[in-house]
């Protein structure tokens, strides 16, 4: 054999050889990575794993997908590596660094968030007094409204919702609202204070008529069976009452409605002797403030009889 020729045969062996040694080596440097990926920064303790996010190598093209109970198992060369977590409609997120040793498993749990942004605001009545203790929610995230009528919503979902305000007692009011991500939005407030009209009707003689229906201006309603029906939504001004039972004349008389609502109590008589009017005069109004000394006056009413 030529000397060109044991040249060959024996340069072919070397290649073969540090092929074989460096597939040898590729595998023996080997780690890998795994863990669980959800939507709670204290995940997999508390909240939802995120199936089929990606989880890769934000410097190469080694990845893996999270199954459905959010686990991942990344195969990597050992070294450094900073991983890029994304999922259809959550934000991404780079890890710190995590180091990867051959032939063994880093473990690396992790969490992503939706795009979001914050709420805040004054809520003030139409007079220009703040509101206090009012309800205020917007995509399941909701607060109440301070002493000087201020309010803030974190960690809003990104979209244009409704915000709903809540007086306290008092009938839910929808707002529109644009979250941007990683944005705060204003949003200050001004609402009409609904007054409620609280209507009492009771018998002279038996006490409280149930059934009864009462109106006062366009609002209206069915007492209870103590007598009492609330009617929301009034607005102060000057309005008329009417109330009808089964069995009793029709009283029917224009009333006052003031700012923070008024109580009204109709003590009724199936007798004419009132002039047909069906009511006890001096017994009409009383401001809401008085319900507690009003409803003391119906319980010795119905003692004494």
């Amino acid at each position: 054999m030529s000397r060109i020729g044991r040249r060959l045969i024996l340069g072919s062996v070397f290649v073969m050889m540090a092929l074989a040694l460096a597939g040898f080596s590729a595998s023996a440097e080997n780690g890998w990575v795994k863990g669980k990926i959800g939507d709670n920064s204290l995940f997999p303790f508390m909240g939802n794993p995120i199936a089929g996010a990606t989880v890769k190598d934000a410097n190469g093209a080694a990845s893996a997908t999270t199954a459905a109970d959010g686990s991942f198992n990344l195969t990597l060369p050992e070294g450094n590596y900073t991983l890029k977590i994304s999922a259809p409609g959550y934000k991404d997120k780079l890890t710190d660094t995590i180091t990867v040793t051959a032939n063994n498993t880093t473990t690396h749990n992790d969490y992503l968030t939706k795009p979001s942004g914050n709420i805040t605001g004054k809520v003030t009545e139409d007079d220009g007094s703040a509101m206090v203790a009012a309800s205020v929610v917007c995509q399941g995230v909701s607060t109440s409204t301070g002493l000087d009528g201020k309010y803030t919503l974190a960690n809003v979902p990104v979209g244009t919702w409704n915000l709903t305000v809540t007086p306290f007692m008092g009938t839910p009011i929808n707002f529109s609202v644009t979250v941007t991500d990683g944005q705060v939005t204003t949003k200050d407030l001004t609402i009409t204070v609904p007054s409620p009209v609280i209507v009492t009707v009771i018998d002279q003689k038996t006490g409280p008529i149930a059934n009864a229906t009462v109106t006062f201006g366009t609002l209206t309603g069915k007492t209870d069976a103590l007598g009492m029906v609330t009617l929301n939504g009034g607005t102060p001004g000057t309005y008329k009452l009417t109330v009808t039972a089964k069995g009793y004349k029709t009283y029917s008389k224009d009333h006052a409605l003031e700012r923070g609502g008024v109580m009204f109590t109709v003590p009724m008589s199936k007798s004419s002797t009132d002039g047909g009017k069906g009511f006890i005069p001096g017994f009409e109004a009383l401001p809401v403030l008085a319900v507690a000394a009003l409803a003391a006056l119906v319980i010795r009413r119905r003692l004494e009889d």
